[in-house]
């Protein structure tokens, strides 16, 4: 009974161990309790902040942030209405 209380507590709190991801996902740098930390790795560089720490937008060269954002673009403009 006490183990199981301390379990709430620690969720509770957030002192919780990171889930293993599955495989091809990126790990978040930090990970914060019953928030995101495993991602797709299209979400990594797609200048949406999927992390709670912003670590799948750190890193990300300016050449590759232009290329997703003209790649969105050209997709917003190919969307059948």
């Amino acid at each position: 009974m006490r183990m199981m209380q301390f379990v709430l507590i620690a969720c509770r709190l957030g002192v919780t161990a990171p889930p293993d991801c599955d495989q091809g996902q990126l790990t978040c740098g930090q990970y914060v309790w019953n928030k995101t930390y495993c991602i797709a790795p299209h979400y990594k560089c797609d200048m949406h902040v999927d992390c709670v720490d912003g670590s799948d937008e750190a890193e990300c060269s300016e050449y590759t942030l232009k290329v997703e954002l003209e790649f969105a673009k050209i997709m917003e403009k190919t969307k059948f209405t």
